[in-house]
């Protein structure tokens, strides 16, 4: 059986001068380069803004291809007959009591 021997104690650079000093903390306000990370900052933020922007045109174009497609194909035929019936309707036709819907608002405006 082997007897495992003792690893030699390791030396700090620190301790290397032979008296007990403890090494400078960091401080991390010096650690920070200033126009590095403005920079970072800055085109994150055009990044973001920009993106936002993209987005929005994207959302608006879909919107208007969806409301064009719902509302432009959407029973054409039933609209052509109501828009038949409602013109018919506005007129006055072989009724000598019923006015057209121009002769009406002339009335109006002349009061």
């Amino acid at each position: 059986m082997a007897t495992a021997t003792p690893a030699e104690p390791t030396q700090e650079p620190h301790a290397a001068s032979g008296h007990d000093a403890h090494p400078a903390p960091i401080d991390p306000t010096a650690e920070i380069d200033s126009k590095k990370t403005l920079w970072v900052l800055v085109v994150s933020t055009i990044f973001v803004f920009g993106s936002v922007w993209a987005l929005s045109v994207v959302f608006q174009v879909t919107t208007a291809i969806q409301r064009e497609g719902r509302v432009g194909e959407s029973g054409t035929p039933m609209l052509d007959d109501v828009r038949a019936f409602e013109s018919e309707m506005l007129q006055a036709g072989d009724e000598p009591k019923r006015k057209s819907i121009e002769e009406s608002m002339r009335e109006l405006e002349a009061k």
